[in-house]
């Protein structure tokens, strides 16, 4: 990214990965230590049906299950591995399923995504555009 090569710090079994790559002139999102209520605003951010400019899709919290945060919106095809924000823009996690029979989407929780990164980590940086990959 920009110069700079990608390359891969650690993974986990939950579909997580931790890259290093270049941030500069990029907007950290911070990682809250407290997951949103139930009933609580939340908006997903992807790149719906593959397009190129990201999307915001409004939502709430329906609650969690399994060690997953449930939101009451489907999710079109692009969003997964996008972040869920809570209303102060803090990610409240990152959307892995989604399946109209179930009619509500699933991410892995901001408490399961700062356990990987461990605690020296308090914010991440998350790519706005398919160019930020390039």
């Amino acid at each position: 990214v920009n110069n700079k090569p990608i390359s891969l710090i650690k993974f986990s079994p939950v579909d997580l990965a931790l890259i290093d790559a270049d941030t500069h002139n990029k907007t950290p999102i911070t990682i809250p230590f407290i997951s949103p209520a139930i009933g609580k605003p939340v908006a997903a951010i992807g790149f719906a049906a593959g397009d190129t400019h990201f999307t915001i899709s409004p939502m709430f919290v329906m609650g969690y299950e399994y060690g997953y945060l449930c939101v009451n919106n489907l999710l079109y095809f692009g969003y997964s591995g996008g972040p869920i924000v809570d209303i102060n823009g803090y990610l409240a996690g990152i959307m892995v399923k989604s399946n109209p029979q179930w009619n509500f989407g699933l991410a892995i929780t901001n408490t399961t995504i700062r356990e990987f990164l461990g605690p020296d980590i308090n914010d991440v940086f998350l790519p706005l555009t398919m160019s930020d990959f390039q």
